[in-house]
């Protein structure tokens, strides 16, 4: 089987779990082909990445006018939405545009080398592409679909035609496919399988709480992480009299406006922004840690995370976490099971939270293992990658 995975960006460092799904695949009876449509590298581990040069889209003079010939009803399908419909953003209108003049660019290639399957990992511009290469060469596809696609600005700009189309839709959280299904997906054709760790950490062995407590939040520093919010907690905090220290690993477009909120609050001894740093450093500061908090909300576009792979990663590593319950996350952090939930602006519930673990050794070794236990049965990327493959595999076979 030779699956033709689309990427938007490959390989990114936001994006270490569809590297890690890449690396569990390539030990699988699968051949991969890496495409990445917008940037990205020449090389991953050894696998080649055929990157998207732009001056390709000159051949569009010609390409999209003999398509509209050739096929005149297929492009009228393809084409119509996009006037029919509102674009979620500019953003979307670029992405969407650049998948599909990728998948007429690249048709050729792919006809005179076809893989049994396109997979777009994401339901954007990937997918995009995915779509209306199947409609070309009558490959089937599939596709990624997560909280990013579905939600921000009411989700992608031809997500219902994609979600019809696709043989195939993988998400990550419980929480996305109810929405995908209230969108027209059939609940055959749209599974539920997490991302995953390729190599588990060791735990740490138990450490008594540091002093100062020893707070980490990991994520990009955007609107739906809920910084400015989790300011409010920390400021909350300090006039409790807690004595910590916050570190906050993450890059983004807010991060003089967090800056300045940080100054503002009074909050400069307390909280710290490292910026984005290499995966080996995130995970050495994590591990050193005593709780993570996580904030996330629902952005005022409508984004949200699903399930963020920092909570898994930091339940494997033996770090509490303390975190809201938005969109999937309730569904890897069971309240005083496998973690802490706490609703975003109940700052006493907050500092609740955050003593109560730190005076109580027997709940913190409890959450440690039980976070641990879940980690295991469910965020193991050889074996969700597995999962995935089967999948594929028998979309494939039923394929005519």
């Amino acid at each position: 089987m030779r699956i033709a995975y689309l990427f938007t960006t490959f390989p990114v460092l936001s994006e270490t779990f569809l590297q890690r799904e890449i690396q569990a695949m390539r030990r699988m009876p699968v051949s991969i082909e890496l495409y990445s449509i917008h940037r990205g590298e020449n090389n991953f581990e050894g696998i080649p990445v055929d990157c998207f040069s732009k001056w390709n889209l000159l051949k569009l003079f010609w390409l999209l006018p003999w398509n509209v010939l050739k096929n005149p009803q297929l492009m009228v399908e393809t084409l119509n939405p996009l006037f029919r419909r509102q674009p979620s953003s500019f953003q979307n209108i670029a992405e969407t545009l650049l998948g599909l003049a990728f998948a007429l660019i690249y048709e050729n290639h792919f006809r005179k080398n076809p893989p049994d399957l396109f997979h777009g990992v994401w339901a954007t511009m990937p997918a995009s592409a995915a779509m209306l290469l199947s409609k070309l060469t009558g490959i089937p596809f599939t596709m990624g679909a997560h909280a990013y696609d579905v939600y921000r600005h009411r989700g992608d700009w031809l997500l219902p035609e994609k979600i019809r189309a696709a043989s195939l839709i993988h998400t990550t959280t419980e929480a996305t496919q109810k929405t995908l299904i209230t969108h027209g997906a059939h609940p055959d054709r749209c599974i539920v399988i997490s991302r995953g760790l390729f190599h588990f950490p060791s735990m740490n062995a138990p450490q008594p709480i540091s002093t100062p407590l020893r707070l980490i939040s990991i994520g990009r520093l955007v609107e739906k992480k809920g910084y400015f919010e989790q300011f409010e907690i920390y400021a909350y905090l300090r006039d409790k009299g807690l004595d910590f220290k916050a570190t906050i690993i993450g890059g983004g477009y807010l991060k003089e406006q967090l800056t300045r909120r940080i100054e503002d609050l009074e909050l400069t001894k307390h909280v710290t922004l490292l910026g984005s740093l290499p995966i080996e450093k995130t995970l050495e500061h994590l591990c050193q840690s005593d709780i993570m908090l996580f904030t996330g909300k629902i952005a005022n576009d409508g984004d949200r995370d699903g399930l963020p792979n920092v909570i898994p990663e930091a339940m494997a590593c033996g770090i509490p976490v303390i975190t809201t319950p938005v969109a999937g996350v309730p569904e890897a952090i069971y309240n005083n099971r496998t973690g802490l939930i706490v609703t975003l602006r109940n700052h006493e519930g907050w500092y609740e939270a955050i003593t109560h673990l730190r005076d109580n050794p027997s709940l913190r070794s409890s959450i440690r293992n039980h976070a641990r236990e879940w980690v295991e049965n469910n965020f193991d990327a050889k074996n969700n990658a597995r999962q995935l493959a089967e999948h594929l595999r028998a979309i494939c076979f039923n394929h005519p």
